[in-house]
């Protein structure tokens, strides 16, 4: 989708109650992403949000935001133009 370009992803995690170990791994060894930017809206979204923020990879930024257009704008500083 992105002829083998990194690009930033945007994680809208409003109403999970849960992630599994499948999901988490994917999210951690993710070599696709330039950047994760995790969106949520209640404080259990926080404690997933955080959850998945401990398991990612330390090359790759990530940050938990409460606004998809904050989110948004943080990641346009990741994408690449190449």
């Amino acid at each position: 989708m992105a002829n083998g370009r990194r690009m930033p992803v945007m994680l809208v995690i409003t109403g999970v109650v849960g992630v599994s170990v499948e999901a988490r791994q994917v999210y951690a060894g993710s070599i696709a992403a330039s950047a994760f930017a995790l969106v949520g809206e209640s404080p259990v979204d926080r404690v997933i949000a955080h959850y998945l923020l401990r398991s990612k990879t330390e090359t790759i930024p990530a940050q938990f935001f409460t606004s998809e257009a904050e989110a948004i704008d943080w990641l346009g500083q990741y994408t690449s133009e190449d």
